[in-house]
């Protein structure tokens, strides 16, 4: 009796470990399939890229994608549930214009420190080990950042919920268990092919739309319960006779923008100033409005997929990204609050779509063996464009109104003009799954 062969092995390891919702038999008949495919082949075994067009797209992709879903609610909500807590703790911790974005920015600079640290991680301890303790550590640091007595401790709390956040959205290869230094020297090596040409000069441009891309999406979304509670502040403060005309949002803002306010008391006919924390008025609409914007965007990408097959990604991006920029140029002027909230609307949900196709653009313009590599380093500098817009907006916003809304604006218009630059291109996995559909 002749010895299996190594392939054969392999494969029955592959199929043993698979998730119990898997069929074995629709693995092995998989196995089969290629292999037979592999024999008839003329060219010989097939790359990875070959046999991921051959598998193609169907059961186990929906069934993983199902899987992921609430990890993905998950780390949207740890990065995005301070947006809606900062206007009623301010007067509680104190909290100034840059203390709220650095708040907000804290998720993603934890991300930003710990990314590759992740990646060794798992490949020494395995994924399913790390991700159940990772889970288990972000609810326990979640709970204790409810109990903050002090704006340290709860910048500190988002900082290390960031770091573990980054477990959770990066997509890690599973290997054998390895030393250190012997994953770093194959994480260099898989590295450096995006260090070389043609990929470089590409690495470079995708990076920086998603950089561009991040500072308006990530930066306006999450100071929008922010800026309408603003509003609400200033027309509970300033009611409006209905022939008078309405104030700007710059207007608005900037005389609501400081929540302390001087206080003269005598006392023994001494003159005695204090300052005291009004709080912003918090009420339904200022939540009702950030679940309008959260709908818009869900339709926007519900119809983005359609829209990307019909017209192509780069269409898409270019009129995502400068649609947005206009907007949030239109916004500076706007004057009604519910005109306000249309277009932030439109805004949130065109810049997100326009960030979102950066991973087509990256399907199309990598080769499978560098992807994640590709993907990870793109994410890395989306992260440091939200840090970068969420710690500038409060510092531009001091010395003019126009500072912020400049910058997002500015940045989307950038995104529009280098997306034209990006390379025409359609990788054999998309092609797949377009033959699998029909």
């Amino acid at each position: 009796m002749s010895p299996p062969k190594k392939s054969d092995v392999l494969a029955q390891k592959y199929i043993n470990s698979t998730p119990p919702w898997i069929k074995q038999e629709d693995l092995k008949d998989i196995c089969t399939s290629y292999d037979e495919v592999e024999k008839a082949s003329p060219e010989g075994p097939a790359n990875f890229e070959q046999a991921i067009s051959l598998t193609g797209y169907g059961k186990f992709n929906y069934l993983l994608l199902l899987a992921i879903l609430p990890a993905g609610w998950a780390s949207i909500y740890g990065s995005t549930s301070m947006s809606y807590i900062l206007p009623s703790a301010e007067c509680d911790l104190s909290l100034t214009l840059f203390d709220k974005g650095l708040l907000n920015s804290m998720p993603f600079a934890g991300m930003i420190v710990t990314a590759f640290l992740w990646g060794f991680l798992t490949d020494n301890y395995g994924r399913k080990k790390i991700l159940v303790w990772g889970y288990l550590s972000t609810s326990i640091i979640s709970l204790a950042s409810s109990f903050s007595h002090a704006s340290w401790l709860l910048i500190l709390f988002k900082f290390l919920n960031g770091i573990i956040t980054t477990l959770r959205d990066e997509d890690f290869v599973g290997k054998e268990s390895t030393s250190f230094m012997q994953n770093f020297n194959g994480g260099w090596q898989q590295m450096k092919p995006l260090f070389k040409s043609p990929y470089i000069l590409r690495l470079i441009l995708i990076g920086l739309i998603q950089f561009g891309g991040t500072i308006g999406s990530n930066t306006l979304r999450l100071w929008m319960p922010q800026l309408f509670s603003m509003i609400e502040t200033y027309e509970e403060m300033h009611p409006q006779n209905i022939s008078g005309p309405y104030p700007s949002i710059c207007v608005m803002l900037e005389r609501t923008n400081s929540t302390f306010h001087n206080v003269n008391t005598y006392v023994n006919h001494t003159m005695i100033v204090e300052k005291i924390c009004a709080p912003v008025v918090l009420n339904s609409t200022v939540y009702l409005n950030s679940m309008v914007i959260a709908v818009t965007g869900v339709i926007g990408y519900t119809l983005a997929g359609s829209l990307i097959n019909c017209a192509g990604t780069k269409t898409i991006m270019v009129f995502c990204f400068l649609t947005a920029g206009l907007c949030c140029g239109i916004l500076y002027w706007a004057r009604d609050s519910n005109g306000i909230l249309g277009i932030s609307s439109v805004f949130v949900a065109l810049s997100s779509i326009g960030g979102a196709a950066v991973t087509n653009v990256i399907v199309d313009n990598f080769p499978t063996s560098l992807r994640a590599m590709a993907i990870a380093m793109t994410m890395m500098l989306g992260r440091v464009g939200a840090v970068v817009g969420n710690l500038l907006f409060p510092v531009l916003f001091k010395w003019s109104c126009l500072g912020p809304f400049g910058m997002i604006g500015i940045a989307c218009l950038i995104c529009s003009v280098l997306v034209l630059f990006v390379p025409r291109a359609k990788s054999s996995l998309k092609n797949s799954i377009h033959i699998n559909k029909k």
